[in-house]
């Protein structure tokens, strides 16, 4: 069988990458602010990496796209 894929990093455009930096570590308060290769980024526990790559503009809603979102686990997403 193989294993468990998994992933480094996921690149995320914003207009503002240090206001997105701190909206997700406030959401997620087991991650910590980093960076990568000189790019904002936001590091889990697990050393998975949000890099967040600086934008003049945010990105169309049309035409739709399946890829809007992503999951990020919670073991206790009441207690956190």
């Amino acid at each position: 069988m193989l294993p468990t894929p998994g992933f480094h990093h996921l690149h995320l455009n914003s207009v503002d990458p240090d206001a997105a930096i701190d909206w997700y570590a406030r959401q997620f308060p087991s991650t910590r602010r980093t960076e990568w290769h000189g790019i904002a980024a936001l590091q889990s526990r697990n050393n998975v990496l949000l890099l967040f790559d600086r934008v003049d503009a945010p990105p169309t809603s049309e035409p739709p796209s399946a890829i809007w979102h992503f999951g990020w686990h919670v073991v206790d997403s009441r207690r956190t």
